[in-house]
């Protein structure tokens, strides 16, 4: 089996590239192999792929088409998984992008409603929730803080 990972490299804050790294070495604990996807506009399917699934972070390139006007992964043939961590109207341009192969995966139930409502032919929408360390997470009741900041942080 082998995963294909979409990358990040070019995002103003490194959160999003972290947690790819968590999930390729997830992945890899578990024996799977990965490739790390920079350009899929124009990577070659026959050359890199084939791959069991892709897997991407506030992904572009399920808008992406190639020079037919194809959908870019849709020529790859396998299941599409893209992780929306904003608010899915700041991705209205590729969620016009309606693939059958992908699905979203969105952090609020409010937002798979949002996608239901204003992107009706996606076919495959989920909630999921942020991400954390095994076994740190406990119920509201079990925890001290009942606030809770979450962003990013410029270590100047």
């Amino acid at each position: 089996m082998k995963i294909g990972l979409l990358g990040n490299s070019d995002v103003c804050y490194n959160s999003l590239n972290y947690f790819m790294d968590c999930i390729e070495d997830a992945l890899h604990s578990r024996g799977v192999h990965t490739q790390r996807i920079t350009d899929a506009a124009n990577i070659s399917y026959t050359q890199d792929g084939p791959w069991s699934a892709i897997i991407g972070i506030n992904q572009y390139q399920p808008a992406a088409r190639t020079q037919d006007g194809s959908y870019v992964l849709d020529s790859f043939q396998c299941p599409v998984f893209n992780i929306l961590v904003d608010p899915p109207y700041y991705h209205h341009g590729k969620l016009e992008a309606h693939m059958d192969n992908l699905t979203l995966y969105l952090l609020d139930q409010g937002h798979v409603e949002y996608c239901k409502r204003y992107y009706p032919p996606f076919k495959h929408m989920e909630m999921v929730y942020l991400p954390g360390p095994s076994g740190s997470f406990k119920s509201y009741d079990e925890k001290e803080i009942d606030v809770l900041f979450t962003g990013t942080l410029d270590g100047e």
